[in-house]
């Protein structure tokens, strides 16, 4: 299975820069990224999910440079084979074309994919897509309006509700 991950509050706890990417200040943002970290969890859950085969990648609306310094300084970017980010496609989410790109880009379709994410975009770009959409609690900062198909309240859940895909 293709596994699909957000990055904010999903991978990492970013919250520090937030207000800064809001307000699109990212010489702020770029100075804050040694602050973020990956929520506790998260290399365990990721290890497991490429040893029981699955794809990983991350698909983000947030700037190339961005996405690979937080993969690098969080130590993650050797889990995943593919990063979508911002500028990767015309539109970004809540539009499925993001997901898509990830699924072209790793030879996969929609009916062996999920997005895990923690908000509205993630889980409706997720839904546009026609992926399996996985609401990743334990980042969120708000409950997403946005149906979803499974909620993980840990990156342990992540690894349950997918060993068996």
């Amino acid at each position: 299975m293709i596994i699909l991950f957000d990055l904010d509050q999903t991978l990492v706890d970013s919250r520090i820069v937030l207000p800064y990417r809001a307000s699109r200040q990212w010489r702020r943002v770029f100075e804050l990224v040694p602050s973020v970290a990956a929520f506790v969890g998260i290399s365990d859950m990721l290890t497991r999910l490429n040893e029981q085969g699955h794809q990983l990648g991350v698909v983000t609306s947030s700037p190339s440079r961005y996405c690979k310094g937080i993969l690098q300084r969080c130590d993650l970017t050797r889990f995943f084979a593919v990063t979508v980010c911002y500028h990767d496609t015309a539109r970004h989410k809540p539009h499925a074309d993001p997901i898509l790109r990830a699924l072209q880009l790793l030879g996969g379709t929609s009916t062996q994919a999920a997005i895990v994410g923690d908000d509205d975009g993630d889980l409706l770009a997720g839904k546009n897509a026609g992926v399996l959409t996985v609401y990743a609690a334990w980042g969120s900062v708000a409950q997403p309006a946005a149906q979803f198909d499974a909620v993980c309240n840990s990156p342990a859940d992540v690894i349950r509700l997918f060993s068996s895909r």
